[in-house]
């Protein structure tokens, strides 16, 4: 292998899913949260196996209900150890907040939505339980601009085993810009 096929290579992979291979209509969005576990966690890895920049507040001392958050996880304490702060904080920092739930959202899912509206920021909900609509979505993303996303929902104690995963399904699947 040549050094300069080596470093071509190691460029597209730091930068990710190649902007060159960006589908017409949708872009690389910025993944924003607390990393709560759960939908939060999820939009996380999501991001970063997608390799999409992510960052987000979080309360003081990295605190989830699991323990201190991985440090993996690029976010910054927000001065606050009460978790609404980092959720009003998170709407703030964004163009838009994506809710996915199972039903009516519950523990602080709708403070997200409510802060979003407060801060006049677009809000769509997606419920787990179906299949996404992905033009939907980015229907939504262009027509708003977002270029900020903040991704919020239930934490896994709400439903144990069935929050992460599906979560991140569907993650994977509509922010994949290059898909």
């Amino acid at each position: 292998m040549t050094t300069g096929k080596l470093l071509d290579e190691t460029a597209t992979l730091l930068i990710g899913k190649s902007i060159l291979n960006v589908k017409p209509g949708k872009r690389r969005l910025t993944i924003v949260n607390g990393g709560q576990t759960g939908v939060d966690r999820a939009a996380l890895d999501s991001a970063m196996h997608l390799m999409l920049p992510c960052r987000g507040w979080c309360p003081n001392e990295r605190w989830a209900e699991d323990d201190a958050i991985a440090a993996v996880y690029p976010l910054q304490e927000c001065g606050s150890a009460t978790p609404a702060v980092r959720t009003e904080l998170n709407t703030i920092d964004s163009d838009g907040t994506l809710v996915l739930s199972r039903g009516n959202p519950q523990d602080g899912t709708p403070l997200t939505v409510e802060r979003a509206k407060l801060h006049g920021k677009p809000t769509l909900e997606l419920n787990l339980d179906e299949s996404p609509d992905v033009d939907a979505f980015w229907a939504w993303i262009n027509k708003h601009d977002i270029r900020i996303l903040n991704i919020g929902g239930p934490r896994e104690s709400f439903a144990p085993g069935a929050v992460y995963a599906p979560t991140r399904k569907v993650l994977d699947l509509i922010l994949d810009p290059t898909a």
